[in-house]
């Protein structure tokens, strides 16, 4: 992030669109997602909330694996979908999201994210 007041406006943006549409894509996950001028370089965060959040998801479900993704606006399609698609492919392993959830150290949560 170049500057917290990047980092606050890209978190403004991300909410407001988590707001006018879901981000949580079923499965016990959410991927809000969204460019901004305040970012430096693509990133990914990830956070777990084992009691699940509501996110309006499309099945109902709770979201407890959650991802954010943050990219420069001048990377917004390219980067953003090779994110998604990255992202995909390992969550539609249901012995992936099992690994997540049952990680016990931040060490374990580095590692698998690093298999994608």
């Amino acid at each position: 992030m170049k500057s917290p007041a990047g980092l606050n406006m890209h978190l403004s943006c991300n909410w407001y669109a988590v707001r006018v549409w879901s981000t949580g894509i079923g499965f016990g996950i959410a991927i809000p997602h969204g460019k901004s001028a305040g970012v430096s370089y693509p990133r990914v965060a990830f956070g777990r909330k084992l009691e699940g959040i509501d996110w309006n998801s499309m099945d109902d479900e709770k979201a407890k694996l959650i991802f954010m993704i943050a990219v420069p606006e001048e990377q917004a399609g390219n980067e953003h979908l090779k994110i998604l698609q990255a992202l995909s492919r390992k969550l539609i392993d249901d012995s992936f999201r099992a690994q997540l959830l049952d990680a016990k150290t931040k060490d374990e949560v580095i590692s698998l994210m690093n298999t994608m």
